[in-house]
């Protein structure tokens, strides 16, 4: 008589079914059933199975086994937990009983970073979720526990957005990322496209240089996602100035200005409409600004500089009498600062010449031009006065003897003086003054202090001396 062995099993194994030889014989012993044997009925350890065959004979004989039955380990998948719509927990599982060591299996596989480890974590849950852990120790024998985790509240969201998504090159832009759900804890890392940008707050800024789009992350400590905002960089046309010159002097006329393109406006110190304006803008450097605005509302701005130089300060130092009779001889002008061109009428270089210009006012100019090209001029008012009109109104002969009879003279206007060797008063003597020429002169000086002269002249001789050289008895009788 034989029996085949069976086990070892786990204490809670389906029924085994014994076989013994030659059949037809009985099953005896803890956890036998007809020919078979219920570990699950038993408890853990070694049982002794009988099997006994009686033949046709009456003779009986036996065969004895051990089971054995091994007991089953004890799982403990820990706690049930709850976190938030797309949050994950921390699943804490353990074994104890059987016979170590032992392994584990969580499930769902998928909804756990690894299932094989005793602590594992889940992944973002977005529902509620049991997890059951097997234990399988040494001896292959298991167990089970479950878990459940409870999720809660709106899932982890974010909307990235700008608060301007078409701007000019250079302006400044506020990026905002809308956090929602989740853990309401969140940690935020901007990315870009093209690459460059990165930032760590809610609310970055930037000076973006070209169109760009802005990649937002963020994490609640359980999962991540991400939004992106695209923003339009708009470049202006670069406009340019013409029309202005490097230096103007202060009473310059006002210039036309030239922008490109056309649809700009001037702005600076005396600056109208498109024309600059030296006189109001004053002396000193001044920018000048020209801004266009396109299409996009974007602006551009040209700036140039000039520089208005101030006038020089002129005058006239001589001379400094104003009032001249008509025969003055040439009057030398001076100006200051000294190295400018004097005009007028009746001018020659430096010179005034009363002769040569009309009577009552006359002006004169002193003009000056500086290093700087700016030029100014002082002015002043010459009164030319009338010279009277004399003349000697008597005729002298052209010859006389100093023994001739002295001549009255004649002259207008009345007032005058008459001058010269043997004057008297009018009275002309010829016996007075040397032989040889004799000028004769009349001057009169006028009310407004002009005076003016005429002139004759005669030659006067010496008369030959004359003597009687026959001598006469001091008386005669008449006949």
């Amino acid at each position: 008589v034989s029996l085949n062995s069976i086990g070892p099993f786990c204490e809670n194994s389906s029924y085994s079914a014994m076989s013994g030889s030659p059949s037809g014989g009985v099953y005896a012993g803890n956890g036998v059933n007809n020919n078979n044997f219920s570990p699950g009925i038993v408890s853990p350890g070694d049982h002794q199975i009988t099997y006994t065959y009686t033949d046709n004979n009456g003779c009986a004989n036996s065969d004895t086994i051990t089971a054995t039955v091994n007991a089953n380990p004890t799982a403990n998948a820990g706690t049930d937990q709850s976190t938030f719509t797309g949050g994950s927990v921390t699943l804490s599982g353990s074994a104890s009983g059987g016979t170590s060591p032992y392994t584990y299996s969580w499930a769902p596989a998928a909804d756990v970073l690894n299932d094989q480890s005793a602590s594992t974590s889940t992944v973002a849950l977005n529902a509620s979720q049991y997890f059951s852990l097997t234990v399988t120790d040494n001896n292959g024998c298991t167990d089970q526990d479950d878990m459940y985790v409870s999720a809660s509240g709106s899932a982890l969201s974010v909307n990235a957005t700008s608060d301007n998504y078409s701007i000019c090159l250079g302006d400044l832009i506020g990026l905002n990322a809308n956090a929602s759900g989740g853990s309401n804890t969140y940690t935020y890392s901007w990315t870009s496209i093209p690459s460059g940008f990165a930032g760590t707050s809610a609310n970055p800024n930037d000076y973006p240089g070209t169109s760009i789009s802005y990649i937002v992350s963020v994490n609640d400590g359980s999962s991540t996602v991400s939004d992106t905002v695209f923003v339009q960089v708009n470049t202006a046309i670069s406009p340019t100035i013409s029309g202005l010159s490097n230096t103007f002097c202060l009473d310059d006329n006002s210039v036309s200005l030239s922008g490109t393109p056309s649809s700009g406006i001037f702005t600076g110190n005396g600056v109208s409409g498109n024309s600059f304006h030296p006189n109001s803008a004053g002396v000193g450097t001044h920018f000048i600004k020209y801004e266009v605005i396109d299409v996009n509302g974007c602006n551009a701005v040209d700036s140039t500089s000039t520089v208005v130089n101030g006038m020089p300060t002129v005058s006239f130092t001589s001379p400094t009498t104003f009032d001249y009779c008509q025969n003055t001889d040439s009057v030398l002008m001076t100006g200051t600062p000294a190295g400018g061109v004097f005009g007028g009428t009746a001018v020659n270089g430096d010179y005034f010449h009363p002769s040569q210009a009309q009577l009552g006012i006359n002006t004169m100019y002193y003009t000056y031009t500086d290093a700087n090209g700016c030029s100014a001029g002082d002015n002043i008012y010459m009164n030319i006065l009338a010279t009277p009109a004399v003349a000697i109104t008597s005729t002298l002969n052209t010859q006389y003897c100093d023994n001739s009879q002295s001549v009255n003279l004649f002259a207008y206007p009345n007032g005058g003086t008459f001058t010269g060797p043997g004057i008297s008063g009018s009275n002309l003597d010829f016996s007075i003054g040397s032989v040889g020429p004799r000028d004769i002169v009349y001057s009169y000086s006028a009310g407004n202090g002009c005076g003016n002269s005429d002139t004759v002249s005669t030659l006067v001789y010496g008369a030959s001396p004359v003597s009687i050289t026959t001598s006469l008895n001091a008386g005669y009788c008449q006949d």
